[in-house]
Parts: C-alpha cells; structure tokens; sequence
C-alpha cells in the first residue's frame, strides 16, 4: 500500500523507517539544549573521543555499547525488509555496503549534532557500535527472512 504526501508515494515500510530515523535523532540530541558560543563549541570539541573503545573522558560501559547496537538494530532490520522486498533474495557486497552506508550515516550524524549539545558525549565508540548495530540487525532479519521464507509465503497467502 502507498501513502500520498505532498505528491510523492511512500510505502509504509518507507514510512516506518523514517520515523524510526526520527525517533532516534529525537532520543540522542533531547533535551535540546545547544551550544551558543564559540568557545563552548571548542571546548566541546576538543573533548571528543577519537579512538574507539578507549576515553579520556569518562569510562566506556558495556551496558552503553550493547544499548548502542540494540538501538540500532531495528534500522538495520527494516532497511534489510526494505531491499529484500524490493529485489528479492540478493546479498551480494552492493547490498550489505547500502545498509553500512545508510547506517554509518544516520551515527555519523547523530554524533555530529551531539557536538553542539550541552548533554551529549561525543565519541568514536558510539559511531562504531551504532553502525555494528544496523549491520547486526541486517543479518538477523536476512536470516529470519530466509529460515522462514516458506512459513512467510504461506502465512501471507
């Protein structure tokens, strides 16, 4: 079924997706608190995380990386859905870099606007795990899609 918005179609699968998008950009900028001055915005800055899995700034919890991944596993999930629908069973390299992409920039993203937030750490960790996350969620649902192919035939029918 296609939805209608301002003259272009989106599928409901498309629409989904988007408000996941929102929903995460929501819950990882909130409480919507930004950064007015430049000196600020440097100091901000200069406290970022570089290196993966290592910080200067506060100890890296693996209750925050497995909350990363979780948090992006439905994008990669949905994206997985999404393109298996759309072509069908194709799992060559173009397809898994597409997920990677799309996901790797909704993180790189997110960290990029958690600079200019007053509540926010910014991190390289965060961006890995993330983009861990989408891939991990792609593989899970390519999986499920594939083990249960017949079942799923036979339920939509």
């Amino acid at each position: 079924m296609k939805i209608c918005f301002n003259g272009k179609e989106f599928n409901k699968l498309d629409l989904i997706i988007l408000l996941y998008i929102f929903f995460i950009y929501f819950l990882t900028i909130y409480p919507f608190q930004f950064i007015s001055d430049l000196k600020s915005l440097y100091i901000r800055f200069s406290q970022i995380d570089w290196i993966p899995f290592l910080s200067k700034n506060r100890p890296i919890l693996k209750s925050d990386i497995l909350a990363n991944i979780a948090f992006f596993l439905p994008i990669g999930g949905l994206l997985s859905l999404r393109k298996l629908g759309e072509k069908g069973v194709d799992l060559s390299s173009k397809y898994w870099i597409h997920i990677f992409i799309f996901g790797a920039s909704i993180s790189l993203s997110v960290e990029f606007f958690q600079i200019f937030t007053t509540h926010r750490h910014v991190t390289l960790t965060d961006f890995v795990t993330n983009s861990l996350g989408c891939i991990l969620g792609a593989i899970l649902m390519t999986f499920f899609l594939l083990k249960f192919k017949r079942l799923i035939k036979y339920l939509g029918t």
